[in-house]
């Protein structure tokens, strides 16, 4: 074998590797499952944050379809069903009752869910929509 065959087999090994290599495209979308979602608006109403636990935010579970999160006041629980592909459904939530000085955005985020019927999911941010009208928007939160 000379040297400019053993060059072409080394070419045609490394483009077969190359192509045999994972085409999988890169996806920046999350699971609605194990992700924390922070409220970053409601109703159209920017949500403040303090960058704490007690922020509005909801969390699924995947096995249980169990529900959890903070309204910024009080802790919430409940179930949800998945009916159809980008559909979803709060069955009763639930919350503890703290008063706070200002519950406008517990009351803002439960009406919002109580209107929920469709969702989506880009990159980091989850959408809660009633039909094609956006009634909260949420970000993921990285996992300590």
């Amino acid at each position: 074998m000379n040297f400019q065959s053993i060059g072409s087999l080394f070419v045609s090994l490394s483009l077969l590797v190359m192509a045999c290599s994972s085409s999988k495209p890169a996806t920046d979308t999350l699971s609605l499952t194990e992700t924390r979602w922070v409220l970053v608006d409601v109703q159209g109403q920017p949500v403040k944050s303090s960058g704490t636990d007690r922020d509005a935010s909801i969390q699924f579970t995947d096995a249980d379809h169990k529900v959890t999160g903070s309204t910024g006041c009080n802790r919430m629980f409940g179930t949800y069903e998945l009916p159809d592909a980008g559909k979803i459904k709060f069955v009763g939530i639930g919350s503890t009752k703290m008063a706070c000085p200002d519950m406008s955005t517990e009351s803002a985020f439960v009406k919002a869910l109580e209107q929920t019927n469709a969702y989506s999911i880009s990159g980091n941010e989850l959408q809660l929509k009633n039909d094609q009208t956006l009634v909260a928007r949420l970000q993921a939160q990285a996992s300590n």
